[in-house]
């Protein structure tokens, strides 16, 4: 028995693998080496198990007959002809684990998009800032225009498949493009390690093309692709097509390369899970592959029995011979004395408990990826805290991907960005046409930052400005969204912690932010603190502080503008107004007496017997209504001053005027 050669065992285990991105038929027969590495075809394998694909080249089905494509098999159903040799039973032989499972469940998809979804789904994902808000604000710009986090959930479902992934970007007439790269054809050499900074990057397989031949008919031919981006260009090969027994003399190719110049190479090299002895990373379900198998296995026997127990075979105890059977409620079987037919039907002990191990199985997968898949289930809501201590195992496996994507790979991939965008943003002096020296600044094309007033709606639009901003920084939001009890019972506690003088402002506005998606908490404790003044009204102090600093001219200009604004009544005068004053503004002098001090109100009520004798005597005809009249005419008069002690009427007081005093 020979051995295999190095080449013969990878081109083996290529063919056996197959994929979009296998040789074609004509060029393997032609003896070309394999272009794929041995590290290649394990990613290659891990990401059809994603992809649900890495049966697709196994030759028999779970009933042991020959497999076929989903277009054969709608062939078959449409002609009603089966070809020679799908029928043939001999691959009931081949043991179950080279068979293609009729009920594969695909737990590890599963798994994948569970992690990719906890860190990068629409309310999960993390938003950046910088040291400075311009730079912030740009840096919003340049996740829309680009779809950052779009691409970056692609890039973590590539590392979560297969443990590794590259995402670079590039400026194409000023519009940034963020790119992410399979990690299957992607070849690093690193410039730092332990940073993840690339010194080259080279990207290359094969890809096939639809064609028409010269007979005019469709025929599929396969090309290279070939990339290399280094720390100061970016070269792409024009498509090259595959020749049978040769490898591409790239030097002589056709290539495009364009200077970028940054002086580094703007890709991100993000392992999934470290790994210290390998260029790729754990992927998510490592350690887990034999057992998904076997659950495949088992749901796929399960599968064969209950349908087969559908179609039950026939058991007939007679003596009679029959030279065919005919089933169905449509035909008749006759039976002689003493003669059965039955059902030949299992019991389904054994479909019960492959489905109970299956179950079982899957438990086990997923308590060692340390993943939770959430289940419909009936029964009342829970709390934060229950749901916390649910998923912690899957909390705490996502902490350590949130780290490694974002201390790993987008803080030094946005950093390089601006790195990247300061450059192209500095006006630099190149040589034009004919030798003239002329300045050019590429201009970096970011959408503009909507203005909203008050009440949300825009107002206008806004250019938004690169700062001067270099350092990066993620904030990631909670897992999962507390429900509104919960939300309530924290403000609550938050309340009467600050009743107590347990809490300040601050610490309540940090406790209670994530529930309400606060993103600015400084802006928002000063809008609270404005609303509490304007709720206490103007601080007497500071309005006589500002009344000091204004000149006299001002303040006239107030008063007099206050008069025009107040309507007073004669009877509103009298209870505000003195006597003195009253006097005053008719050119007579005070009383000189305590009654100078009261009202003109109170004066009245105190010497009321008096005035009205007074009053009889000047005008015998005159009765009271005319004689208050005149005193509430006599009181408009009066200028309106601040009174703040009213005297109490005292009408059983020893009168201090006389009556011809008062006359």
């Amino acid at each position: 028995m020979r051995s295999e050669t190095a080449w013969e065992v990878g081109k083996a285990a290529s063919d056996i693998v197959g994929g979009a991105m296998s040789r074609p038929t004509e060029v393997e027969e032609a003896g070309v080496a394999n272009h794929m590495s041995q590290r290649q075809l394990e990613l290659d394998r891990l990401w059809r198990v994603y992809r649900c694909s890495q049966y697709e080249n196994r030759k028999y089905d779970w009933n042991g007959h020959e497999r076929v494509g989903h277009i054969e098999h709608e062939a078959i159903a449409h002609t009603g002809f089966i070809p020679p040799g799908f029928t043939d039973a001999g691959g009931a032989l081949v043991p179950l684990q080279f068979r293609d499972p009729c009920t594969p469940v695909h737990l590890e998809r599963s798994v994948v998009n569970r992690f990719t979804s906890l860190l990068f789904s629409e309310k999960r994902h993390p938003t950046a800032s910088s040291d400075d808000d311009d730079t912030t604000e740009w840096l919003r710009g340049f996740a829309e225009v680009t779809r950052l986090w779009a691409q970056w959930a692609r890039a973590r479902t590539y590392g979560g498949a297969m443990g590794s992934v590259a995402v670079g970007f590039k400026f194409v007439r000023g519009r940034p493009i963020v790119e992410v790269h399979d990690p299957r054809w992607v070849t690093v050499t690193y410039a730092d390690r332990d940073l993840g900074t690339l010194a080259r990057f080279e990207k290359l397989y094969q890809f096939p093309e639809e064609v028409k031949n010269a007979e005019g008919e469709w025929e599929q031919k396969w090309y290279w692709y070939r990339r290399v981006i280094n720390t100061d260009s970016d070269t792409v090969w024009a498509k090259v097509p595959v020749e049978p027994g040769e490898f591409p003399n790239w030097e002589r190719e056709q290539c495009e390369m364009v200077r970028h110049g940054f002086g580094f190479c703007p890709v991100q090299w993000v392992q999934n899970l470290d790994l210290d002895d390998s260029i790729d990373g754990d992927p998510d379900c490592h350690g887990i592959f034999d057992l998904c198998e076997r659950i495949n296995v088992l749901w796929s026997q399960a599968d064969r029995g209950v349908v087969a127990n559908c179609d039950p075979s026939v058991v007939i105890s007679s003596d009679a011979e029959f030279d065919a059977i005919t089933k169905g409620s449509g035909n008749a079987l006759q039976r002689g004395k003493g003669e059965s037919a039955t059902y030949m039907e299992m019991t389904g002990g054994g479909t019960a408990r492959a489905v109970e191990l299956a179950e079982k199985l899957e438990q086990r997968a997923l308590l060692i990826a340390r993943c939770v898949l959430d289940k419909v289930e009936d029964g009342p809501a829970v709390t934060a805290t229950e749901v916390e201590h649910k998923y912690s195992n899957m909390i705490e496996q996502a902490d350590m991907l949130r780290e490694q994507y974002g201390e790993k790979g987008i803080k030094p991939f946005l950093e390089m960005v601006l790195r990247a965008a300061h450059m192209l943003d500095t006006a630099t002096k190149q040589v034009g046409e004919g030798g003239v020296p002329k300045i050019v600044r590429t201009v970096i094309i970011i959408p503009k930052r909507k203005v909203l007033d008050d009440k949300g709606k825009v107002t206008g639009w806004v250019e938004r400005k690169l700062g001067t901003g270099s350092i990066v920084e993620l904030t990631w939001p909670a897992y999962f969204q507390p429900s509104s009890g919960s939300i309530s019972s924290k403000v609550d506690a938050a309340g009467k912690a600050r009743q107590m003088g347990l809490l300040d402002r601050k610490h309540a506005v940090d406790f209670i932010a994530d529930d309400f998606n606060i993103e600015n908490k400084v802006e928002m404790i000063e809008q609270l603190e404005a609303d509490d003044k304007l709720a206490r009204g103007p601080d007497p102090a500071e309005l006589a502080a500002q009344r000091s600093e204004q000149p006299v001219e001002e303040l006239d200009i107030i008063r007099e503008t206050q008069k025009e604004k107040i309507e007073l009544t004669g009877t509103d005068l009298g209870i505000i107004v003195t006597v003195d004053e009253a006097r005053e503004a008719h050119g007579l002098p005070p009383l000189g007496t305590p009654d100078g001090m009261l009202t003109v109100a109170a004066f009245k009520a105190k010497y009321r017997k008096m005035l009205i004798k007074a009053a009889e005597a000047t005008d015998p005809t005159a009765d009271d209504m005319e004689q208050q009249a005149e005193l509430d005419a006599a009181s408009a008069a009066v200028e309106p001053q601040p009174q703040d002690d009213v005297a109490p009427e005292a009408p059983d007081e020893e009168p201090l005027l006389t009556e011809e005093e008062l006359a």
